[in-house]
């Protein structure tokens, strides 16, 4: 049991990442349609992303209930890790630009859209 832990910190220790402080703006904080919006940009950089908040540590955003575990409400400041690769730098800009909108809520359908038009001009290029 105790060995995934240190598993996991072994693993991440090797790589390089992006990382950054944001403070939660949505008035109602990560609720469902946000955490929507986070997991949408995390399939940008395939979930090699963290977001620790005062009450969780390391959270992949793969699913909503992961994202609502980090119970990060309106002015919480979360802290994002993600792995240096393709889509990195756009991936922290878009979520940058998510997580300090006060209207979160009532925009998470645009930044699911950007994310997807993302990937989608990623793989017309390739």
């Amino acid at each position: 049991m105790y060995l995934y832990p240190k598993l996991i910190n072994s693993l991440m220790s090797n790589k390089n990442y992006l990382e950054c402080d944001l403070e939660v703006k949505d008035k109602d904080g990560i609720h469902v349609r946000p955490a929507e919006v986070i997991i949408s940009i995390a399939h940008l950089v395939d979930n090699h992303m963290f977001i620790s908040s005062p009450h969780r540590k390391d959270v992949r955003p793969n699913e909503i209930c992961d994202m609502l575990s980090l119970e990060a409400c309106q002015n919480t400041r979360i802290h994002v890790k993600i792995e240096e690769g393709p889509h990195a730098q756009e991936c922290l800009e878009l979520l940058t630009k998510a997580i300090q909108d006060p209207k979160l809520t009532d925009h998470y359908h645009l930044y699911i859209q950007r994310a997807e038009e993302i990937v989608s001009n990623y793989s017309n290029n390739t």
